[in-house]
């Protein structure tokens, strides 16, 4: 399902983590499945990430769900917005949104996320460390574009985000439903609503940081190493002397270099840090049909596969499985959460390998009735 007017090969190679792109009418006619009210009803949901933020200028007031429902009685007329994640996991229509993704890999996918907001209402100036299509469902929102950000960056200190002290415009664009906002990584920007109907949906992707990737590598491979690996001298080390010295250090980092050499633990520990489901929330399935299968609605699935291994992640978790079960599996991964896998797909899948198909269950990638 591409979107309108949309090149996706020449978005990958001049836009994707590079530069801003506004996409007019990617969604030509489209309808917001969902509105402020039901946003409402859901964060008053325990289960339900949410918060509202409030304010303008260095004056803002930030409070996290789940919220009571008289909370929305005693907002102000204007500037403030509510903001609900995961909306893909309760609303079919917009967990379809995700096809017209499919030029990237989904399990990059993090969630969409839904902001309701009257009139002056948004977050302030900011950035984020990961990818966003801005897709705007109802009403008008205002996005200016500002620089290139990272941590170097002040923030304003008087309020609970991390807002942006300094913003520095670059372009400014008003936003009508169909429309979408590419924002890559470390670009700041500010949206506005100029209605009291603004919808925009952000459809966001997972981008681990290197420390995080490490700590999850080292817990992988920690579990692998025994007591009897550890530090020997060599010649060059004993002839040092008695002070530490470069010898020392070379021979150290040739000891951690072999152990760091088992690219199956890399393999592993990445896979399963990337297929993690977004919260401790489990969703049921919308509608599966009887004795039906399908993708459960916080499933992450992907396969990887070279000349040495193949490995089957699902929700955090990782199996090796057989080459020949493959086919099916991709199919699989091009499924979105939510969708029913056709009969044929699940029996050839449970034919070609038992055991992924039991993993699959067991990690609730997929669910059967």
């Amino acid at each position: 399902m591409a979107l309108a007017g949309f090149d996706s090969e020449q978005f990958l190679r001049d836009y994707w983590q590079q530069e801003p792109l506004l996409i007019r009418q990617g969604l030509p006619g489209f309808q917001c499945p969902i509105d402020g009210n039901d946003l409402a009803g859901l964060a008053c949901e325990e289960d339900v990430e949410s918060r509202i933020v409030a304010g303008k200028d260095d004056r803002w007031h930030l409070r996290n769900g789940p919220m009571e429902a008289s909370v929305f009685s005693e907002l102000p007329a204007t500037h403030w917005t509510l903001l609900v994640q995961r909306v893909d996991q309760w609303c079919d229509e917009i967990t379809d949104l995700i096809r017209h993704f499919d030029f990237l890999p989904q399990w990059r996918i993090e969630d969409v996320m839904a902001s309701y907001a009257v009139t002056g209402g948004g977050v302030g100036p900011h950035f984020d460390r990961y990818d966003v299509f801005l897709i705007q469902g109802a009403g008008q929102r205002e996005w200016r574009l500002g620089q290139r950000c990272d941590e170097s960056d002040t923030t304003l200190d008087s309020q609970p985000l991390r807002l942006l002290s300094e913003f520095n415009e670059q372009a400014r664009y008003v936003l009508e439903p169909g429309d979408i906002l590419y924002v890559p990584p470390g670009i700041a920007h500010w949206g506005t609503a100029l209605d009291d109907e603004c919808i925009t949906l952000s459809v966001g992707f997972r981008a681990p940081s290197l420390s995080q990737i490490l700590e999850r590598w080292w817990e992988t491979l920690s579990c692998e190493l025994t007591e009897d690996l550890r530090y020997r001298d060599t010649a060059a080390t004993l002839a040092a002397g008695q002070t530490l010295d470069t010898r020392h250090i070379e021979h150290l980092r040739a000891l951690l270099s072999d152990a760091l050499k088992d690219n199956t633990s890399l393999i592993s520990s990445f896979g399963e840090l990337v297929t993690e489901a977004g919260d401790d929330s489990h969703p049921e399935p919308r509608a599966v049909p009887s004795k039906g299968v399908c993708r459960s609605l916080d499933s992450r699935i992907t396969v990887f596969e070279d000349n040495e291994i193949t490995l089957l992640f699902a929700n955090g978790m990782s199996m090796e499985v057989e080459p020949s079960c493959l086919p099916y599996l991709h199919q699989i991964c091009r499924l979105i959460p939510g969708d029913v896998l056709p009969d044929a797909l699940w029996l050839a899948l449970q034919k070609a390998s038992p055991d992924a198909a039991s993993f699959l269950l067991s990690t609730s990638a997929l669910i059967a009735e």
